[in-house]
């Protein structure tokens, strides 16, 4: 990890070294969270639009209550992913501002 040398003038270094890790733990969980926003994206779609074709127009209840459990999960993993961008986008904030300050 380079460490500006400013901040290191400062006496700073824990606190970005503290904010560098964090970063680098939402990221990872941005990834994490990405992938499993996907999958229930891959499964919304494969209940709505495959299954559809056997089916017709007529919906029986039971593919109707699978769609709405699949969309359920999509839009849940679509919130966790706005959630972990925000978090992430805070802390690069403050990256960015301990990196300026100093």
């Amino acid at each position: 990890m380079n460490i500006p040398l400013r901040i290191v003038e400062e006496e700073k270094t824990d606190e970005y070294v503290r904010l560098q890790n964090r970063r680098d733990y939402f990221k990872e969980k941005h990834d994490e969270a990405l992938e499993a926003a996907r999958k229930a994206s891959r499964t919304l779609y494969s209940v709505t639009v495959r299954r559809q074709h056997s089916y017709g127009d007529l919906l029986p209840n039971g593919f109707v209550i699978e769609i709405s459990n699949a969309a359920k999960k999509c839009l849940s993993a679509n919130r966790k992913v706005e959630h972990v961008e925000a978090i992430l986008f805070v802390v690069e904030n403050d990256i960015k501002r301990l990196e300026e300050c100093v």
